[in-house]
C-alpha cells in the first residue's frame, strides 16, 4: 500500500497498517474524527494526523492528465454502415474509456463527497486521493 509509511517509527501510536486504515476509514465512511479516534483507541489529534498524512500521500500519487491523445468514437457516414476497422476502433476506445468512467462514478457513493466537514481547500486533495484509490 502506498500509504503505509514510517515502518517502526517510535513516534507512531499505531502500526503502519492501522494508521493507513484510519485514513481509509475517514475517506470511505466519513465518520467524525472523534468516532474514528474512539474506534482505534487514539486521540482526535492523532486521528487527524493520520488522515491528513494518508490524504496527502494518496494525492501525490494521483495521475491526472488526459494522455497523449483524446478522441471520440467514429460515426456512421450518411446512409452507410461503419467498416469493420472503424467498428474495432470504437470497441477499443470504449474498452479504454470504461475504467475512467468507473473511477469517476464509484467515489460518488463515498459519504465524504456528499457532505463535507472539512475545509474546501482540502477537497481537491481528497478527490485526488479517492481517484488514486479507485485506480
Amino acid at each position: 500500500m502506498p500509504i503505509v509509511t514510517r515502518e517502526g517509527d517510535r513516534r507512531c501510536k499505531l502500526p503502519p497498517h492501522q494508521g493507513a486504515l484510519v485514513g481509509l476509514v475517514h475517506l470511505r465512511r466519513h465518520d467524525t474524527l472523534a468516532q474514528i479516534a474512539a474506534g482505534f483507541g487514539i486521540s482526535v489529534g492523532t486521528a487527524h494526523a493520520y488522515t491528513t498524512a494518508a490524504i496527502s500521500l494518496l494525492a501525490e500519487r494521483a495521475y491526472m492528465r488526459a494522455g497523449p491523445w483524446v478522441t471520440t468514437p467514429l460515426r456512421n457516414p450518411p446512409g452507410r454502415d461503419l467498416t469493420p476497422t472503424r467498428q474495432s476502433v470504437n470497441r477499443a476506445l470504449s474498452a479504454a474509456r470504461t475504467p475512467v468512467e468507473r473511477g469517476v462514478a464509484r467515489p460518488k457513493s463515498w459519504r465524504i463527497f456528499r457532505r463535507s466537514r472539512c475545509s474546501p481547500k482540502r477537497m481537491s486533495s481528497i478527490a485526488a486521493a479517492g481517484l488514486t484509490l479507485e485506480r
